[in-house]
């Protein structure tokens, strides 16, 4: 079974700032509009509700990554998680 894929939005962090417009580690990121637009008419409500329960999934990825986090803390184990 395949299926075929088309990305809709790009979310890239920044590794090089020789420009002096971005930093490293900034996130640029975006739908492309008239790809969104197209997908939203074509899915409807279903498709809408589809793309804003990846996106909370995203978000909680965002915010589990953050939690799990090491931390270095000189008053404790640097091993242990905070």
């Amino acid at each position: 079974m395949s299926y075929e894929t088309k990305p809709i939005c790009k979310i890239l962090k920044v590794t090089d700032d020789d420009t002096g417009m971005y930093s490293c580690g900034d996130i640029e990121g975006s739908f492309n509009q008239k790809d969104l637009e197209e997908y939203l008419q074509s899915y409807g409500e279903k498709g809408k509700a589809q793309l804003l329960e990846k996106l909370a999934f995203l978000q909680y990825q965002v915010w589990d990554a953050w939690r799990n986090r090491p931390i270095h803390c000189p008053y404790v184990n640097s091993s242990a998680n905070i």
